[in-house]
């Protein structure tokens, strides 16, 4: 959800590139252990390179192109790009990789934790009382992976497909490179949602945590 209120007809952002590519060699394994995906996404913003993993309905580079749609966009010192399959439109998404990256001095100042507290701002301003969970599932001092459960939305934009009914649940992963915060994130929106209810969910828990595992290898430098 963060970045749903910047405006849609910003200009494509120049200094960005997006490619799919098989996963480097050295990145058969992240600094955690975890094995790296065979095709990775690599996108520049700002001050950072981020290399993260495709969505889920993505298995080769030829799909890319045929099964995604990509939208960037830069409003002076913020990007956001959405990613959606293409069956789908910006309103009625179900399943979305985002990147979202801002640029400032103050980037360092600021603090993961803090970058964590602006990136749910979004969220704690939309979902229902008592509808928000955030679980920050690994920090350290320059990056974070945090998940982030909202079981409806009634304070959110209709015309973004949000509104009373309608809930989200993301996975993130979020760094601090220079003077850039830079944050990849997979969501799922559907119906409204019990948090604490897995089987109301809009995306299965296995799928959540296969995510958790797959924004794990992510890297940005």
């Amino acid at each position: 959800m963060p970045g749903i209120w910047i405006t849609k007809a910003i200009a494509l952002a120049a200094a960005t590139c997006l490619t799919l590519a098989p996963a480097p060699r050295a990145a058969a394994q992240n600094a955690g252990g975890t094995a790296a995906p065979k095709l990775t996404q690599l996108i520049r913003v700002f001050d950072a390179t981020l290399v993260y993993p495709p969505p889920l309905w993505i298995t080769s580079q030829e799909s890319l192109l045929k099964e995604s749609a990509v939208y960037p966009q830069q409003n002076r010192n913020a990007f956001i790009q959405e990613q959606i399959k293409k069956t789908e439109t910006l309103a009625n998404w179900t399943g979305m990789l985002k990147v979202i990256g801002t640029q400032t001095p103050e980037a360092q100042k600021i603090g993961v934790r803090r970058a964590i507290d602006r990136s749910v701002s979004d969220y704690r301003g939309a979902c229902e009382k008592g509808s928000l969970a955030l679980q920050i599932v690994r920090q350290d001092a320059a990056s974070a992976l945090f998940t982030v459960l909202c079981g409806n939305t009634p304070n959110a934009p209709k015309a973004f497909g949000y509104g009373d009914g309608v809930g989200e649940i993301s996975v993130a992963r979020l760094f601090i490179v220079k003077n850039t915060i830079v944050q990849v994130q997979y969501s799922w929106r559907g119906a409204k949602f019990d948090i604490k209810n897995q089987a109301t969910w809009p995306v299965a828990a296995s799928t959540v945590a296969r995510t958790t595992t797959l924004l794990e290898t992510a890297e940005a430098y």
